[in-house]
């Protein structure tokens, strides 16, 4: 697979960014066996990359090869649908999401990060690559669908907590729809670093030396030098911390889709036209003090359609999502694993806006039966690896006028 793209206009740090190339390679090697009841699949994959961003010194700008592992599963099936399946795999629950939504394992809660992409994958990986065990209760002929999850966090800190979760389908000809629950980091591999008890990670109140309240907040919305920092630095006793804020909690989601492809003419209608599909995820259902007491900032919403081509396309994707928190992705939440969003005094109640809409529309032509041609533009949650292999602390496309596209050249022998 070969991409090719750039960022056509983008937000760096407070950089803009115009026609920064997006590039990628991948090779993928993958083989089935089958033993009675048993599939075992197993799979390599190298992805050739470049560093973001690419105008810095030479050595930063060197092409790199990321060798990975695909697939690393073992499934056994019971009947129809019914299998257990244990291992490293892709996992997906919403057939219709082909860039945005897939929101209960490709969030977080506490802060409710979204993500889209591991910055090595930017198309066509709508799914959560899965460490852990999936069972799969199918009834009906695959009408009623129970999906039970284990699942290990891979990369997060702290990272090996375990995420029970239960999903439930009922898959009807013209209506499909879904729930599901995921208890977030409910059984922790070190609780205290699920809920780090330091004052970064700290609620305080702090009374004013005439009386009345001085300060109420998170630790990080203190300014550097300010007197209430200075007195929580220096420990003092009348400074009250009444709370540690947790990554652990609970996720909610629900999604249904519509497919109207019967009103149009067979002759002209590729499959999945005229489908139309939307997803919404509560990411935590408890309130936290200050950064999370509304729970409506903690619902991401994802609706779309596949337009009809007249068969000039295999597909033709349009999706858009809603987010209305006001925050954005935090340093100590990416290398520390602090369950709080990076705040600042100008972070109000009403809070920053500019990025609660994100879009993405994707397209396939199969050509022949070696190569299939696949597009995306989108201004989604673009996050890149720079030399060291750290991602970028925000989304490359903030608002909905920064945006990115790529073309995929797919050979499969």
């Amino acid at each position: 697979m070969t991409d090719l793209g750039h960022i056509v206009r983008g937000d760096y740090g407070g950089n803009a960014q115009s026609f920064e190339p997006l590039n990628r390679n991948t090779v993928l090697l993958e083989q089935t066996a089958a033993y009675g009841s048993w599939n075992f699949d197993g799979g390599f994959k190298a992805i050739i990359w470049w560093p973001f961003p690419q105008a810095k010194e030479p050595y930063t700008r060197t092409v790199r090869v990321e060798p990975r592992l695909s697939v690393a599963r073992a499934r056994y099936g019971f009947r129809e649908e019914t299998f257990l399946e244990v291992g490293f795999f892709p996992y997906k629950y919403n057939p219709d999401a082909r860039n945005l939504g897939e929101y209960l394992y490709r969030s977080g809660t506490y802060p409710g990060v979204i993500r889209n992409t591991d910055g090595f994958h930017l198309m066509n990986h709508a799914l959560y690559e899965a460490y852990g065990a999936h069972l799969r209760h199918a009834l009906a002929g695959g009408r009623l669908v129970q999906d039970f999850n284990l699942f290990a966090e891979p990369t997060t800190v702290p990272v090996g907590d375990l995420t029970p979760a239960y999903e439930l389908s009922f898959n009807l000809p013209l209506v499909q729809i879904g729930a599901g629950v995921a208890f977030n980091r409910l059984i922790a591999a070190r609780p205290s670093r699920t809920r780090p008890r330091v004052k970064d990670n700290a609620y305080y109140e702090v009374d004013a030396p005439g009386g009345g309240a001085e300060f109420a907040g998170p630790y990080g919305l203190l300014p550097d030098g300010s007197p209430v920092k200075s007195r929580i630095d220096a420990g003092d006793t009348t400074v009250r911390r009444t709370y540690y804020y947790t990554q652990r909690g609970i996720k909610l989601m629900a999604r249904a889709a519509l497919d109207l492809g019967f009103l149009l003419p067979a002759d002209g209608r590729s499959p999945g036209d005229l489908r139309i599909f939307a997803e919404a995820a509560l990411l935590g259902v408890e309130n936290q003090p200050y950064l999370y007491e509304d729970r409506s900032r903690r619902l991401p919403v994802m609706f779309g359609a596949n337009l009809p081509t007249w068969r000039l396309l295999d597909l033709l994707s349009v999706q858009a999502e809603h987010y209305r928190t006001p925050y954005g992705n935090s340093y100590n939440y990416d290398y520390f694993g602090y369950p709080s969003w990076k705040v600042s005094p100008a972070d109000t109640a009403s809070g920053n806006h500019r990025d609660d809409w994100k879009w993405s529309v994707n397209a396939r032509k199969r050509v022949n039966r070696l190569l299939t041609v696949h597009a995306q533009a989108a201004s989604d949650h673009l996050r890149l690896p720079a030399f060291n292999l750290n991602p970028t602390p925000t989304d490359l496309t903030q608002g909905p006028k920064d945006w990115y596209y790529l073309v995929r050249l797919e050979c499969r022998l």
